[in-house]
């Protein structure tokens, strides 16, 4: 990956090298790539994070994790540790369609896990309930945590409107 040529340089002081080595950080990843003549789009992620293809509310698709219940404490997720890939076999790609005025929605993990356990009982995804993308967001999660519907942990996502 280019962070870790560009993090592990030969110019690398020995004591940066170290740290890195000793206590690696991790992170789960999910990228989108449009193209926009075909109207199409490929993702590819990693980890506890999920891209939501959404139409009218509706789920068109969803990964790498796909039922609320799957998130667990332990996910695969890209180690920083040099030479360390064994993300690569549980990176999820994927190749869709869109419609004018789908939603690609890039969520991290407490917010997958909710909107996928809304989805189960409803049969949406409203992410309008969430208040994604407006100054109230930080207030509907302190209150959907407050009442146990959101889980305490990452909870950020980025909305695409298409």
């Amino acid at each position: 990956m280019r962070w870790r040529r560009t993090v592990y340089r030969d110019t690398l002081p020995w004591h940066a090298i170290w740290k890195l080595d000793r206590d690696p950080g991790a992170a789960a990843f999910a990228g989108v790539e449009l193209d926009p003549p075909s109207r199409s789009y490929d993702v590819v992620a990693v980890g506890d994070c999920c891209v939501f293809h959404i139409r009218h509310r509706e789920l068109v698709n969803v990964g790498p994790i796909d039922d609320w219940r799957k998130f667990t404490s332990r996910p695969d997720l890209v180690k920083a540790t040099r030479g360390e890939e064994s993300h690569r076999a549980a990176l999820w790609r994927y190749h869709g369609t869109y419609q004018q005025g789908d939603l690609l929605v890039l969520a991290t993990d407490a917010l997958s896990k909710y909107l996928l356990r809304r989805y189960e009982r409803t049969g949406e995804v409203d992410i309008d309930e969430c208040d994604v993308g407006s100054d109230h967001f930080a207030d509907w999660v302190a209150g959907a945590r407050s009442t146990g519907e959101l889980d305490n942990d990452d909870t950020t996502a980025c909305v695409v409107t298409l």
